[in-house]
């Protein structure tokens, strides 16, 4: 009983840190990560998300790479 509590904390803890990450990626960081997505609306960045959510370790190591690279502007 106890270690399928603590896959289930671990899984919930994931899912809270996916919709957290995936939401401020989709809001802010998207444009960032590639600048061909600037400017486009809504329903595509909703399509995004689940993505974001659901692989948010391997967006946060895509963001903090396009940070620390050179802007393309």
């Amino acid at each position: 009983m106890l270690a399928a509590t603590t896959v289930l904390i671990i899984l919930a803890a994931y899912g809270v840190i996916g919709v957290v990450i995936g939401i401020v990626f989709v809001s802010i960081g998207i444009g960032r990560v590639d600048h061909a997505v600037r400017g486009w609306n809504i329903p595509f960045r909703l399509m995004v998300l689940p993505g974001a959510i659901m692989l948010w370790p391997l967006v946060v190591m895509r963001w903090r790479a396009a940070s620390r690279s050179p802007a393309d502007e």
